[in-house]
């Protein structure tokens, strides 16, 4: 995580951005706080010069409508979906989605923090994978 640089939106229709996630080929991920809520958020908005594209906003949209089906358990909920900068400043159109943020470690960071997982946790990890992949099948998506 890292802060805002000066060229990052700093708004995404109810959500303000807070940090700099990760990002990308394709789009940049912002930790957002929701003003509705006061609930934590991580944004994913697609690349400017890709979401003009219409193959891609297209794609783009549909991946998001696909999450709605799949969230629940292990799967965070989306909030919401954006495809315009809502703030008079930035006149630029966005693509971008809002989903529900959920703090962890990536797996290969907390191995080496911790060492191996308990057989206990590995059980509970590989039965929410196989319920994730048991919906993305029952969707019909490819991940």
């Amino acid at each position: 995580m890292e802060a805002l640089r000066q060229d990052d939106p700093r708004r995404f229709g109810r959500f303000t951005a807070l940090a700099r996630f990760d990002e990308g080929a394709s789009a940049v991920r912002y930790v957002a706080r929701d003003l509705a809520s006061g609930e934590t958020a991580l944004i994913t908005a697609a690349r400017p010069e890709l979401a003009a594209v219409p193959v891609f906003s297209r794609r783009f949209q549909a991946e998001a409508r696909t999450a709605e089906r799949l969230a629940g358990g292990w799967v965070a909920p989306p909030l919401d979906l954006g495809d315009t900068a809502e703030t008079p400043a930035d006149e630029a159109e966005l693509l971008w989605t809002a989903a529900g943020y959920v703090p962890a470690l990536p797996l290969a960071e907390a191995i080496s923090i911790a060492g191996p997982l308990p057989e206990r946790a590995l059980r509970i990890l590989g039965a929410g994978i196989a319920e994730i992949l048991s919906r993305v099948h029952a969707a019909g998506s490819v991940l």
